[in-house]
């Protein structure tokens, strides 16, 4: 009698899952089929102990690419097949690609999750999620000059597993603004144009974007920190300064903003400075966001 393996019940494969030594046997286990990269997914604190950051480069091949484990400092023994297009984003274990759709001549957005796509696999259903093109306002401008109209992208949660919390947040070009859409419920993409109370910049010169929840914070170029709420809908109401900036002085400052332990929000800058051939990186500053008083609180420690 042939064995179901792919309908085992939960509690035995989170049994299999919690005897996973390394993270390579954690990433092979989420491998096999939809009900085991669930069972991978949704065991949190496993998820997070076996999660290790990897790099994705070109085999060589078009569109083969391999991945490469920091830790363990090895290529792994398998190749996964992703568009040859501009990545913008990584988020929940998704890339993220757009690219100039020639057909209708508008700017797509795409889910790709490489580990739906091993080469020598069945490819999996759902590998590949196209989403609604970006035709917001002021994007025919760019379309014959750009390919970098979206310069960011993230995600707030799984597409396959939670379709309905998966609010997929882009930055472009004009004005350095943002768009986003719940994949669950949206056909459609809403821009963000509101005017912020007491914002120097607001919704302008968006640098970095991370959700929370079904709030999205947003932090532009002088460090002002914005809310969103996705739920409620697009109004002036809705948006939010919830941090001041900072003037950034005499350097040029790159911001990288994270959720913490506990719904906290982190920002990382890190100062440059540009001579005539090169860039230099001067130092990092971390800071957590205090809620309450609406100010960036700077700290040692990423802790």
């Amino acid at each position: 009698m042939e064995r179901d393996w792919e309908n085992l019940p939960k509690h035995l494969l989170d049994s299999v899952a919690e005897k996973l030594p390394k993270p390579s046997d954690y990433l092979g286990f989420s491998l096999v089929c939809k009900s085991w990269y669930s069972v991978a997914k949704d065991n949190s604190t496993k998820h997070a102990s076996m999660t290790a950051p990897m790099l994705l480069f070109n085999s060589g091949k078009k569109d083969y690419c391999n991945f490469y484990d920091l830790i363990s400092q090895k290529v792994l023994n398998f190749q996964v097949n992703v568009p040859r297009t501009r990545l913008v984003g990584s988020s929940k274990g998704w890339l993220i690609f757009t690219e100039k759709n020639t057909v209708d001549r508008t700017f797509s957005v795409s889910l790709v999750n490489p580990l739906f796509r091993v080469i020598g696999r069945e490819e999996k259903a759902n590998s590949l999620i196209r989403l609604p093109p970006l035709t917001l306002r002021g994007w025919k401008k760019w379309y014959k000059n750009s390919r970098r109209y979206v310069r960011k992208a993230t995600i707030s949660a799984d597409p396959i597993l939670h379709p309905n919390d998966c609010i997929v947040t882009v930055i472009h070009l004009e004005r350095g603004r943002s768009a986003f859409i719940n994949l669950g419920k949206d056909i459609k993409w809403t821009y963000v144009y509101e005017k912020v109370d007491d914002a120097l910049l607001g919704f302008h010169m968006i640098e970095e974007v991370a959700s929370l929840g079904n709030k999205f914070y947003a932090v532009n170029c002088w460090s002002e920190v914005l809310s969103f709420d996705v739920a409620a809908g697009c109004s002036s109401s809705n948006t939010k300064l919830v941090g001041r900036g900072c003037d950034p002085g005499e350097y040029d400052i790159k911001r990288y903003i994270f959720e913490g332990e506990k719904n906290t929000l982190w920002m990382v800058q890190r100062y440059l400075k540009f001579g005539s051939s090169k860039r230099v990186t001067k130092k990092f500053r971390v800071f957590e966001l205090n809620f309450q008083g609406a100010e960036w609180t700077e700290k040692n420690t990423l802790e």
